[in-house]
């Protein structure tokens, strides 16, 4: 498991998620907010507030167009909470992505900055490790909604078949 601290400028319900790692095919991904105030060390996670499994095929998952150096693609992955979770400001939070269908790769978006593991075996966070993970939290859903993509659908189709009637219209008034 890993995990990095993050701090919100203004309170939020945080509605959805996008991270990047390697690829995966199946399987599912458990999202975790923990906050910082039940920690032992203060730069390490405390306890969880939100943990949500989401299953990989209920994501939107693109290549990034990026590379690893070995070199793998690196992809992005978006997924909604069922429950947007509110988070206050200036309050010290951390942000953990762990794969349950095996071995996985969470990417760092800069060398700068920290983040912790967690040991398995022993239920503890390691110490710092240089990089901040990437991440990003959204307080609008990442992912359209059902309802959205079917107005969307009728809209199209609703277009298409203005453009043929009148390219039939202009056809029958140049016969």
């Amino acid at each position: 498991r890993a995990a990095d601290s993050f701090s919100l400028s203004s309170d939020a319900s945080i509605a959805g998620v996008i991270f990047w790692g390697r690829e995966v095919t199946g399987g599912s991904f458990e999202v975790t907010i923990y906050n910082n105030n039940a920690a032992p060390d203060p730069d390490q996670p405390g306890t969880a507030l939100k943990s949500e499994p989401i299953s990989v095929s209920s994501m939107i998952v693109s290549d990034s167009g990026l590379v690893d150096e070995f070199p793998s693609a690196i992809y992005k992955y978006q997924a909604d909470f069922v429950t947007p979770i509110n988070l206050s400001d200036s309050t010290p939070y951390w942000f953990g992505v762990t794969y349950q269908g095996g071995v996985w790769r969470w990417y760092k978006s800069v060398e700068s900055g920290t983040h912790a593991l967690r040991r398995e075996d022993t239920g503890f966070w390691g110490a710092e490790f240089p990089g901040d993970m990437a991440f990003q939290l959204s307080d609008t859903r990442v992912t359209p909604e059902p309802g959205s993509i079917a107005v969307l659908s009728l809209a199209a189709v609703g277009l298409a078949f203005g453009a043929w009637r009148r390219r039939k219209k202009q056809k029958s008034v140049t016969d």
